[in-house]
Protein backbone atom coordinates (compact mmCIF):
# COMPACT_ATOMS: atom_id res chain seq x y z
CA UNK A 1 0.00 0.00 0.00
CA UNK A 2 2.86 2.51 0.98
CA UNK A 3 4.84 2.01 -2.34
CA UNK A 4 2.22 2.54 -4.66
CA UNK A 5 0.48 4.94 -3.26
CA UNK A 6 3.87 6.95 -3.61
CA UNK A 7 3.37 6.54 -7.37
CA UNK A 8 1.53 9.39 -8.84
CA UNK A 9 -1.68 10.01 -10.43
CA UNK A 10 0.11 11.17 -13.00
CA UNK A 11 1.64 7.38 -13.68
CA UNK A 12 -1.35 5.64 -13.95
CA UNK A 13 -0.33 2.77 -15.99
CA UNK A 14 2.91 2.26 -13.77
CA UNK A 15 0.42 2.07 -10.38
CA UNK A 16 -2.14 -0.40 -12.30
CA UNK A 17 0.98 -2.59 -12.92
CA UNK A 18 2.21 -2.66 -9.19
CA UNK A 19 -1.35 -2.94 -8.24
CA UNK A 20 -1.68 -6.08 -10.12
CA UNK A 21 2.07 -7.75 -9.36
CA UNK A 22 0.96 -7.03 -5.24
CA UNK A 23 -2.42 -8.50 -6.46
CA UNK A 24 -0.79 -11.77 -7.42
CA UNK A 25 1.75 -12.06 -4.91
CA UNK A 26 -0.28 -11.49 -2.20
CA UNK A 27 -3.25 -13.33 -4.07
CA UNK A 28 -6.13 -11.21 -3.73
CA UNK A 29 -8.51 -9.38 -5.72
CA UNK A 30 -7.52 -6.51 -7.74
CA UNK A 31 -10.52 -4.69 -7.48
CA UNK A 32 -10.42 -4.80 -3.29
CA UNK A 33 -6.85 -3.38 -3.63
CA UNK A 34 -8.01 -0.93 -5.79
CA UNK A 35 -10.91 0.38 -3.18
CA UNK A 36 -8.61 -0.01 -0.14
CA UNK A 37 -5.81 2.35 -1.77
CA UNK A 38 -9.15 5.03 -3.03
CA UNK A 39 -9.87 4.89 0.70
CA UNK A 40 -6.03 5.70 1.68
CA UNK A 41 -6.01 8.78 -0.85
CA UNK A 42 -9.38 10.25 0.53
CA UNK A 43 -7.92 10.17 3.89
CA UNK A 44 -4.40 11.86 3.40
CA UNK A 45 -4.71 15.28 3.51
CA UNK A 46 -2.63 16.75 1.07
CA UNK A 47 0.22 19.00 2.33
CA UNK A 48 0.54 22.76 1.31
CA UNK A 49 3.70 24.04 -0.08
CA UNK A 50 4.19 26.04 3.14
CA UNK A 51 4.29 22.36 4.69
CA UNK A 52 6.94 21.12 2.28
CA UNK A 53 10.03 19.96 3.76
CA UNK A 54 13.28 18.84 2.57
CA UNK A 55 14.98 16.74 5.21
CA UNK A 56 18.66 17.31 5.03
CA UNK A 57 20.09 14.21 5.50
CA UNK A 58 23.68 13.47 7.06
CA UNK A 59 24.72 10.52 4.97
CA UNK A 60 27.04 7.82 6.13
CA UNK A 61 29.58 6.34 3.37
CA UNK A 62 29.85 3.34 4.78
CA UNK A 63 26.27 2.30 5.04
CA UNK A 64 24.91 4.44 1.62
CA UNK A 65 27.62 2.45 -0.12
CA UNK A 66 25.40 -0.89 0.94
CA UNK A 67 22.71 0.68 -0.09
CA UNK A 68 24.06 1.41 -3.42
CA UNK A 69 25.00 -2.12 -4.08
CA UNK A 70 22.20 -3.38 -2.90
CA UNK A 71 20.57 -1.35 -5.83
CA UNK A 72 22.81 -2.85 -8.08
CA UNK A 73 22.41 -5.88 -6.85
CA UNK A 74 18.87 -6.48 -4.95
CA UNK A 75 18.99 -9.82 -4.94
CA UNK A 76 21.18 -10.24 -1.69
CA UNK A 77 18.24 -8.35 0.07
CA UNK A 78 17.90 -11.97 1.74
CA UNK A 79 21.29 -12.38 3.33
CA UNK A 80 20.87 -8.77 4.79
CA UNK A 81 17.45 -9.67 6.11
CA UNK A 82 18.48 -13.17 7.56
CA UNK A 83 21.75 -11.59 9.04
CA UNK A 84 19.59 -8.25 10.15
CA UNK A 85 22.22 -5.97 8.86
CA UNK A 86 20.10 -3.03 9.12
CA UNK A 87 20.08 -3.16 12.88
CA UNK A 88 23.34 -2.22 12.73
CA UNK A 89 22.83 0.85 10.81
CA UNK A 90 23.22 3.98 13.33
CA UNK A 91 21.43 6.11 10.69
CA UNK A 92 17.74 6.04 10.67
CA UNK A 93 16.87 7.99 7.27
CA UNK A 94 19.37 4.92 5.74
CA UNK A 95 17.84 2.16 8.00
CA UNK A 96 14.27 2.72 6.89
CA UNK A 97 15.65 2.73 3.02
CA UNK A 98 17.40 -0.38 3.56
CA UNK A 99 14.38 -1.73 5.04
CA UNK A 100 11.91 -0.62 2.25
CA UNK A 101 14.70 -1.74 -0.48
CA UNK A 102 13.95 -5.30 1.01
CA UNK A 103 10.18 -5.33 1.53
CA UNK A 104 10.09 -3.99 -2.40
CA UNK A 105 12.11 -6.64 -3.67
CA UNK A 106 10.58 -9.22 -1.69
CA UNK A 107 6.56 -8.02 -2.74
CA UNK A 108 7.36 -7.03 -6.52
CA UNK A 109 10.78 -8.80 -7.55
CA UNK A 110 12.21 -5.60 -8.62
CA UNK A 111 13.25 -2.32 -6.86
CA UNK A 112 12.41 1.08 -8.13
CA UNK A 113 14.29 4.05 -5.79
CA UNK A 114 11.62 6.49 -7.62
CA UNK A 115 8.64 4.55 -6.14
CA UNK A 116 10.66 4.06 -2.47
CA UNK A 117 12.10 7.59 -2.47
CA UNK A 118 9.51 9.58 -4.09
CA UNK A 119 7.83 12.45 -1.68
CA UNK A 120 9.49 15.54 -1.59
CA UNK A 121 10.81 15.25 1.87
CA UNK A 122 12.58 12.22 0.72
CA UNK A 123 14.39 14.27 -2.06
CA UNK A 124 17.57 15.15 -0.32
CA UNK A 125 18.22 11.21 0.22
CA UNK A 126 17.42 10.66 -3.06
CA UNK A 127 19.76 13.27 -5.16
CA UNK A 128 22.99 12.41 -2.85
CA UNK A 129 22.50 8.53 -3.89
CA UNK A 130 21.85 9.39 -7.75
CA UNK A 131 25.37 11.50 -7.21
CA UNK A 132 26.64 8.62 -5.34
CA UNK A 133 25.52 5.87 -8.30
CA UNK A 134 27.67 8.56 -11.05
CA UNK A 135 30.60 9.14 -8.66
CA UNK A 136 31.42 5.86 -7.94
CA UNK A 137 31.88 3.12 -10.42
CA UNK A 138 29.48 -0.01 -10.89
CA UNK A 139 31.01 -3.29 -9.05
CA UNK A 140 31.91 -5.81 -11.01
CA UNK A 141 30.72 -9.39 -10.94
CA UNK A 142 34.63 -10.32 -9.87
CA UNK A 143 34.84 -7.91 -6.47
CA UNK A 144 31.11 -7.50 -5.76
CA UNK A 145 30.80 -10.76 -3.03
CA UNK A 146 34.42 -8.68 -1.31
CA UNK A 147 32.79 -5.35 -1.68
CA UNK A 148 29.39 -6.74 -0.30
CA UNK A 149 30.95 -8.63 2.68
CA UNK A 150 33.81 -6.18 3.57
CA UNK A 151 30.85 -3.62 3.74
CA UNK A 152 28.69 -5.14 5.92
CA UNK A 153 31.66 -5.91 8.38
CA UNK A 154 32.44 -1.92 8.85
CA UNK A 155 28.82 -1.07 9.47
CA UNK A 156 28.86 -3.81 12.06
CA UNK A 157 32.02 -2.75 13.35
CA UNK A 158 31.28 1.01 13.08
CA UNK A 159 27.66 -0.19 15.09
CA UNK A 160 30.02 -1.92 17.78
CA UNK A 161 32.16 1.17 18.14
CA UNK A 162 29.18 3.37 18.74
CA UNK A 163 28.28 0.49 21.32
CA UNK A 164 31.24 0.96 23.36
CA UNK A 165 31.26 4.43 23.72
CA UNK A 166 27.55 4.37 24.83
CA UNK A 167 28.44 2.08 27.63
CA UNK A 168 31.54 3.86 28.50
CA UNK A 169 29.48 7.04 29.08
CA UNK A 170 26.84 5.36 30.68
CA UNK A 171 29.08 3.01 33.22
CA UNK A 172 31.29 6.15 34.01
CA UNK A 173 27.57 7.89 35.28
CA UNK A 174 26.39 4.85 36.83
CA UNK A 175 29.72 5.22 38.78
CA UNK A 176 29.43 8.40 39.44
CA UNK A 177 26.20 8.11 41.21
CA UNK A 178 27.70 4.68 43.02
CA UNK A 179 24.87 2.87 41.34
CA UNK A 180 26.95 -0.90 41.75
CA UNK A 181 23.97 -2.53 40.11
CA UNK A 182 23.59 -0.56 36.91
CA UNK A 183 27.88 -0.73 36.67
CA UNK A 184 27.65 -4.56 37.03
CA UNK A 185 24.80 -4.64 34.57
CA UNK A 186 26.92 -2.47 32.07
CA UNK A 187 29.47 -4.41 32.10
CA UNK A 188 27.88 -7.41 31.91
CA UNK A 189 26.79 -5.94 28.62
CA UNK A 190 29.83 -4.79 27.61
CA UNK A 191 31.16 -8.25 28.03
CA UNK A 192 28.89 -9.69 25.72
CA UNK A 193 29.24 -7.01 23.11
CA UNK A 194 33.08 -7.69 23.18
CA UNK A 195 32.41 -11.73 22.46
CA UNK A 196 30.19 -10.77 19.57
CA UNK A 197 32.41 -8.13 18.17
CA UNK A 198 34.72 -10.94 18.49
CA UNK A 199 32.53 -13.51 16.52
CA UNK A 200 32.69 -10.71 13.53
CA UNK A 201 36.73 -11.15 12.94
Amino acid sequence: MEFIDKIGNGRVIEKNLFVKRVAEKLGIDQELLKKEIHKKEIQIKPKTAGEKQNIKVLIDPVEVHLIRLLLESPQKTAYLENEKVFDFFLHSELKNLGEKIVEAYKLLGFVDINVILSGDAERSLREKIYKLSIDEPPTDDKTMEKDFTDTVRKIKGKWYKDQHRQIKFKLAQAQECGDKELSHKLLYEKENILTKERELR
